[in-house]
């Protein structure tokens, strides 16, 4: 369990659940992402990830994009420019 509230996100929102599953360094689909929306409230998963970029930008964070195997995947990565 990652403590969201250093990044600003509310614990119970559409943002803390995608972060939460992106915070394992790991490549998730998007289909993956949508599906923390909930099929009542379909959100743009491109639109949660850019308020989540700049979140995570000010701790030396960002989420890449990357596209293999016909799928576009997102990655919580720390980049290597980082000040800390």
């Amino acid at each position: 369990m990652v403590d969201l509230s250093i990044y600003g996100v509310k614990e119970g929102t559409i943002r803390a659940a995608m972060l939460e599953i992106l915070s394992d360094g790991l490549p998730h689909t998007k289909k993956e992402l949508h599906a923390v929306c909930g099929p009542s409230n379909l959100e743009n998963v491109e639109v949660h990830i850019t308020i989540i970029r700049k979140l995570l930008s000010p701790f030396g964070m960002d989420v890449i994009c990357e596209y293999a195997k016909r799928k576009t995947w997102y990655r919580q990565v720390r980049r290597l420019n980082s000040r800390e």
